[in-house]
């Protein structure tokens, strides 16, 4: 189907969206600060899921993210 990205992915409503769209058949990007939390995620998810470990909370850390 598509792809996702989901910002806070590695708890809460954001891990939440990441397995629904997941089991849509959507390809996931997963973005949150906790790595080892998104990695477990990310091997549970019957789609394909990118990593990335970031904290969006710093300022210009959106822009970065896209870069």
């Amino acid at each position: 189907m598509g792809v996702v990205l989901i910002t806070g992915a590695s708890a809460g409503l954001g891990e939440r969206f990441a397995r629904a769209f997941a089991a849509r058949g959507d390809e996931t990007i997963l973005v949150a600060r906790r790595a080892d939390r998104l990695g477990a995620l990310a091997a549970e998810l019957p789609t394909r899921a990118h990593v990335i470990a970031h904290d969006l909370g710093a300022p210009g850390a959106g822009a970065a993210l896209i870069e």
